[in-house]
Order: C-alpha cells, then sequence, then structure tokens
C-alpha cells in the first residue's frame, strides 16, 4: 500500500510537471533506527532548489526539476553532518535518492575552581580552527555552565579537532572605571583557561569525537588571578572621538567586554592576565592595538582609529592580449572574514577601491574569469600576495596589480571500479602536487562529484602537475584536514594539465583512512 501511494504521488507530480521536466524524491534517515528525519536541509546544488518535506510520505520532493544530472546535498543542523549524492533524472522520469545520517555527537564536562568548586555562570567556548580565505581563524561557538559548573555541547562536528575555553564576560563595561589603583587591593578573578588546564591556546589539548560519540568529563579548571586595568586614548588625525570599544581574546575573536569611550579616552578594568586586542569601532572609522596583561595595569595606549583607505587596481594581461577582446568587466574580490566586497573594471584596465584598515587583511582572487584564463600573479606594490594578506594601513597608499594567463588547462576523470564499470557518488580531489604549506594547499584544491556516469570534469588549472584521487572521505578546510590530504597524495595519481590541453585520466576509488 505505501508502495503505492509513493508511486501514485510520484505521478500525480509528473503529470503536473511539463514534457521536458521530472519529478525526484529523497528520503533522509535515522542511521541506527532507520527513523525519517524531517528536518534536515535538501537541496540541488546547481538549481538553488530546497526539497519541500511530505509528512504523509516521510520524503523531501521536488515535484519540476529539468531533466539533468545534480548533486543533491543532505546537511542535518541537529547532526552537524552532511552528505552528497548524485542522481540523472530523465524527462518524464521519477527519480528517488535515500540518505542515512548518524546521531549527532556531544561534548560535556565541568569547570571547577582549583579547589574542585563548581564555576556557575562561566562561559565555555568550542574552538574549531579552519583555513578561511587563506588563513587559520579560530570560530568559537558559547555556551554557559550551570550551578554545579556543568556545561554541554549537544552537536559538534564528528572527527573535527576542538579547543574547549572557560572564561568569565565581563558584559558591558565602565568607559571610564573607578576601580582602586592599587591592584593588591582588588579583588582577584578567574583566569581564562584552556582544556585540560593551560593558561594559553598553545597549551591546550584539541579533543577530537567520533560519529555518533557522546564525550564526557571534559573539565576545566580555572585559576585566580589578580585584577589588572588598561588605559589610553583613541583619535582620529589627531582628534579625540567617541567609539564603541570591545576587548577581544586573540584568535578567539571572542569579545569579553564592550565600552563606549567618553572623548578620547578609556580605563577598562577586571581584566586577568592575558593576552588581548583592543578594538574600536564607530562612524564609518575603526582601529585595534594589542595589549600583554602580564603581572600590572597596562596604560599609555593609543588607538588610532581611521576610515576606509583607497587602494589602486590593475589588471593586465601575460603576454600579448587575446585576438578577440574581452568586452565584459571582470571582477577581483577583496575578502575579509565574512563579506567580500569586488571592483569591476576592463581588462586591461585600472580602477581602485574603498577598503576598512585593519580586519586582519583581505585575500586577493580574480574569480569569475571566462574558461582557460586564470590570474598568475597577484601582487601589492610589486611583493607577490600568495600565502599573504592585503594590509591596509591608514594613510599608507597601495597598489594591486593582478596579471591574467591565457593557457588554462583542464583535467577529465572517470571513476571507475576494478571491473572497469564506472563509480558514480566518489568525491573527486585535484591539488598541485609538491609539499604545499597547508595555507596555500587549502586555497588551491578544488573538488566535485563524480557524475552517474562516473564522469568528473575539472575548471581552469594552471599548467603544472596535480594530483587526483576519487574517495568517500572529504578533507576539512581544517590543518588536520590538509595534512591529511597531503598524506592522501600516496595513494593519488599524478597527472600533467600542458597550457590549453584537458588532461585525461581513469581512476579508481581509494580508501582514506
Amino acid at each position: 500500500m505505501r508502495r503505492f501511494a509513493i508511486a501514485l504521488l510520484l505521478a500525480t507530480a509528473l503529470a503536473s510537471a511539463a514534457a521536458d521536466s521530472a519529478a525526484l524524491a529523497v528520503s533522509v534517515k535515522d542511521a541506527a533506527s532507520g527513523d525519517p528525519i524531517p528536518d534536515a536541509e535538501v537541496n540541488i546544488f546547481t538549481l538553488k532548489a530546497k526539497g519541500a518535506y511530505s509528512a504523509e510520505e516521510a520524503r523531501y520532493l521536488f515535484r519540476e526539476v529539468p531533466a539533468g544530472s545534480y548533486e543533491v546535498d543532505v546537511y542535518s543542523q541537529a547532526r552537524a553532518f552532511r552528505q552528497i549524492k548524485t542522481v540523472a533524472l530523465r524527462s518524464g522520469a521519477a527519480g528517488s535518492l535515500e540518505f542515512t545520517l548518524p546521531a549527532a555527537s556531544s561534548i560535556e564536562g565541568r569547570v571547577v575552581t582549583e579547589d574542585g568548586d563548581p564555576v556557575g555562570g562561566a562561559t565555555v567556548l568550542l574552538v574549531g580552527r579552519s583555513y578561511t580565505l587563506g588563513a587559520l581563524w579560530y570560530d568559537s561557538w558559547p555556551t554557559k555552565t550551570d550551578d554545579d559548573g556543568h556545561y554541554r555541547f549537544p552537536t559538534v562536528t564528528p572527527r573535527a579537532a576542538y579547543f574547549i575555553v572557560a572564561l568569565q564576560d565581563l558584559g558591558t563595561i565602565t568607559s571610564i572605571s573607578t576601580v582602586d589603583a592599587d591592584p593588591k587591593k582588588r579583588n582577584p578573578i578567574l583566569q581564562p583557561a584552556y582544556y585540560p588546564h593551560s593558561k594559553t591556546l598553545e597549551g591546550a589539548a584539541p579533543v577530537v569525537v567520533g560519529v555518533a560519540e557522546a564525550r564526557k568529563g571534559i573539565d576545566i579548571r580555572m585559576s585566580a588571578s589578580e585584577s589588572y586595568c588598561v588605559q589610553g586614548s583613541v583619535e582620529v588625525a589627531g582628534t579625540p572621538v567617541t567609539i564603541t570599544g570591545s576587548i577581544l581574546m586573540p584568535q578567539l575573536d571572542w569579545s569579553i567586554g564592550t565600552w563606549v569611550m567618553q572623548p578620547g579616552k578609556f580605563r577598562v578594568c577586571d581584566l586577568p592576565a592575558a593576552e588581548y586586542t583592543l578594538s574600536g569601532m564607530g562612524a564609518g572609522i575603526t582601529g585595534s592595538s594589542s595589549v600583554n596583561v602580564v603581572s600590572q595595569d597596562v596604560t599609555g595606549i593609543e588607538l588610532r582609529a581611521a576610515g576606509p583607505q583607497r587602494i589602486a587596481i590593475e589588471m593586465a594581461w601575460e603576454g600579448d592580449p587575446p585576438l578577440v577582446p574581452i568586452t565584459s568587466k571582470t571582477s577581483i574580490s577583496f575578502a575579509e572574514r565574512g563579506m567580500t566586497t569586488d571592483a569591476r573594471l576592463p581588462l586591461p584596465g585600472q580602477g581602485s577601491i574603498s577598503l576598512k584598515p585593519g580586519n586582519g587583511g583581505y585575500l586577493v582572487q580574480a574569480p569569475g574569469l571566462p574558461k582557460g584564463l586564470y590570474a598568475k600573479t597577484i601582487t601589492a606594490d610589486g611583493v607577490s600576495l600568495e600565502g599573504k594578506r592585503l594590509e591596509v594601513i591608514a594613510g599608507v597608499s597601495r597598489t594591486v596589480r593582478a596579471v591574467i594567463a591565457q593557457d588554462g588547462g583542464f583535467l577529465n576523470a572517470s571513476v571507475v571500479n576494478s571491473e572497469g564499470n564506472p563509480v558514480p557518488d566518489m568525491r573527486v580531489h585535484i591539488f598541485p602536487a609538491g609539499d604545499l604549506a597547508l595555507d596555500i594547499l587549502s586555497l588551491r584544491h578544488s573538488s566535485g562529484i563524480s557524475g552517474q556516469n562516473g564522469a568528473f570534469a575539472s575548471g581552469t588549472l594552471p599548467p603544472g602537475n596535480y594530483y587526483v584521487l576519487a574517495t568517500n572521505s572529504s578533507f576539512a578546510n581544517t590543518p588536520e584536514g590538509m595534512a591529511r590530504m597531503r598524506e592522501a597524495s600516496k595513494k593519488a595519481t599524478k597527472v600533467e594539465v600542458t597550457p590549453g590541453a584537458t588532461a585525461q585520466v581513469t581512476i579508481a576509488p581509494v580508501i582514506i583512512e
């Protein structure tokens, strides 16, 4: 009866679809129980189409899909787990896919003092590292301890390495503190602590959990510290200003307190010994300064803020321009964490862009170039930006130059099993041969899914030698993931991509531990 209902549902969907369309039903189930999962996100990548969940049929339905091959992405936020498969849909036909997802992994523990007393109301951060825009960043997710010092992260990504840190947030604080000038007369406070018992991130132990694992006993001990103050001034072009200030924990990108400065001055207190970044912004200006609080108050901090700076841009050809000119404008992107700003200009051509100073710098790329073109070099004031970020400095003029090459090549891979039959739904990874630094590898690798005929086609690649492999595994864009990819090169096939040509390679799937 159930099969009949599903068939009837799909037939009805097909009947209402256009003649060149198909229908797709996707079931998502719990790997252990086989029960349907109704809160997953099911998407067809290229169509930007999202499946509608049918409670009656316990499936996600796409009622009108143009015929063709697609990657279907299933992600469960509640389980921090993703799967991708491919499907080929024929006009007037009904397709189906099934996904199984494991239970969520979790981490929990207690935060206590050196005497073993619980620390209630502490902020606990789950800290993950990843290469974002070619730089190593730390992403922090918070929770709070209860009265018994207990904390829990109910959903963490399995096989990822996390650091756990406990600290006390200051919240909104007074910009000119009246705390006693003598540190000995102040009440002690608890110092940030990294699991298991470190005062710094460098001494912390990473926590890695398995698929569907509930890790317990990740306990953190916080030590008492004297309370310190930091004071100084903030100016724009020598003029005191009022802006909103934040006290950030370095690397963690986490603010433990904020304040609104009185004109040009600040004195913030109740800080334990640690390294901090003071950041200020407001009225279109930004500024930051690093502060290391060791064993005494810190004074004389000058937080110099500035508005956006104009950056000159040049786009040029390597060698002679193409016989057929490119009439449309091309993009050069300046990406900071969380935002990308594009400048569009002719090729060749000149232009400029306005960027904020600070912010950890910008990754500069030339995306979306026509087929066969790629940015051979990108420089800032004549210095290569490969493996570096463009630093924007208040009052300092800079020129970015991108040289575009026309000799890009391509790579087509056929994934087959030991019997020579095509293997679909394999993730195909391509990355440059050689012992690249992990941050460079994070930028220069690419991947995709083999289709129903086992075929995979790359985008434009600069000429050179590449490793290519097909596997069920993915490589997280983390130091551990990139190191794992580099180790996996021992099982990869080496292929040369020559200028303007398409390399062909047949590969068998490999298992990556």
